[in-house]
């Protein structure tokens, strides 16, 4: 089942994250919009993206989940191809808005079949980072030969292709010898405890998702960096991001989750701090590197401490819960931070990220208490 999840992580939800944006100049130009609705199409999909995460901690445990990732990669494949052939724009936000709730749905699925293994997260995770650097290179390849329809059909077609083959991989661990598991109903959730696991999520994807969406912005604009060196400078971000994610996935056995969490929620605040005060490019660049090393491993290991956290009961609903939790908190932060650099110039960027960090910082210290309390009251 591995491999399948892997191939979803980068072809149902890297590729169309890194696409989107290349993708975009072409859409607007087929519906006549301006270049700033971008926004609205980044709502439609993450807003029932969120959907996707909760309807899946409602199926947790009533289930399998090799049914659920089949069904949410079938979903999206559906609603892909209505993207793609969307004739009017209507008709675009709801194709893509559909194949956020799939993608939301097959997101906390995959984390929480793989939360007990960090080796597995961090592959999975890394999955994505390479499907993100992918997109945008698959829209490159075809923007001299077709429109942007055709990358996304693509999508659609390669995306029904994973839905075909985890159908096949879930009937054969039911059907191959494998025990089928009986599904109960879920465990109450432990509210505070899921609570401290959520907001962890939230603040990780509102620190991270800064130097992606504003650091190319804040380079050139207020730093004066050329266009070629500030996107070099994120590219930088994304790179450290999956080489820390592969580390993870080779190296995770001998991982501390509690020291990792320690250590990235300083890296990261430390990384914006740098990214704040260093005028020089060189120093954008270690900035951006730090950044993205330290952001790695957060997502996974959050993952990994959850049932932890919250019980083996609960954690599968926790997880899809906190899926939505994240896909509110980087929307959120990319709003306020765009807000705050309209009213006062995008030098307010940097200290607004670097605000973001310490939030994560903080929520990372409450939750590495949490957890080190549960640790010590087990038997």
């Amino acid at each position: 089942m591995f491999a399948v999840e892997f191939t979803a992580f980068v072809v149902v939800l890297g590729i169309p994250d890194g696409a989107l944006g290349v993708l975009w100049p072409g859409m607007r130009g087929t519906f006549h919009r301006a270049i700033g609705d971008l926004g609205y199409v980044a709502i439609a999909g993450t807003v029932l993206y969120l959907f996707g995460g909760i309807a899946y901690a409602w199926l947790a445990g009533r289930a399998s989940n090799g049914l659920l990732i089949f069904a949410s990669c079938a979903a999206s494949a559906v609603s892909a191809a209505v993207w793609a052939a969307a004739g009017t724009w209507a008709l675009l936000l709801i194709g893509f808005g559909l194949f956020g709730i799939g993608r939301g749905a097959l997101d906390a699925a995959v984390n929480a079949d793989a939360a007990h293994q960090i080796k597995r997260l961090g592959w999975l995770h890394a999955g994505w980072s390479v499907g993100g650097a992918l997109g945008p290179l698959l829209v490159a390849g075809l923007a001299g030969v077709a429109s942007w329809r055709l990358p996304v059909a693509l999508i659609a077609v390669a995306t029904a292709c994973v839905s075909v083959v985890a159908a096949y991989t879930a009937r054969l661990s039911t059907y191959d010898g494998a025990p089928t598991t009986h599904h109960e109903r879920p465990a109450t959730l432990p509210h505070l405890r899921a609570a401290v696991v959520l907001i962890a999520f939230a603040t990780y994807t509102a620190a991270e998702i800064g130097p992606i969406a504003w650091g190319y912005v804040y380079l050139t604009d207020h730093r004066g960096l050329s266009n070629g060196a500030a996107a070099a400078a994120v590219a930088v971000f994304w790179i450290a991001l999956t080489a820390g994610r592969v580390a993870l996935g080779a190296f995770g056995q001998h991982a501390d989750a509690r020291r990792i969490l320690v250590a990235s929620g300083v890296g990261l605040v430390a990384a914006l701090a740098l990214f704040w005060a260093g005028a020089a490019t060189g120093l954008a660049f270690v900035a951006m590197a730090l950044g993205g090393l330290a952001s790695a491993a957060v997502f996974p290991v959050l993952v990994n401490v959850t049932p932890a956290i919250v019980g083996s009961a609960a954690a599968e609903r926790t997880i899809g819960l906190a899926i939505a939790a994240a896909a509110i908190g980087g929307p959120a932060a990319v709003l306020i931070e765009g807000l705050l650099a309209n009213a006062h110039g995008v030098q307010v960027l940097a200290p607004a990220m670097f605000v973001a960090a310490l939030m994560l910082a903080v929520a990372i210290a409450l939750l590495v208490r949490v957890l080190a309390g549960r640790e010590h009251a087990a038997p």
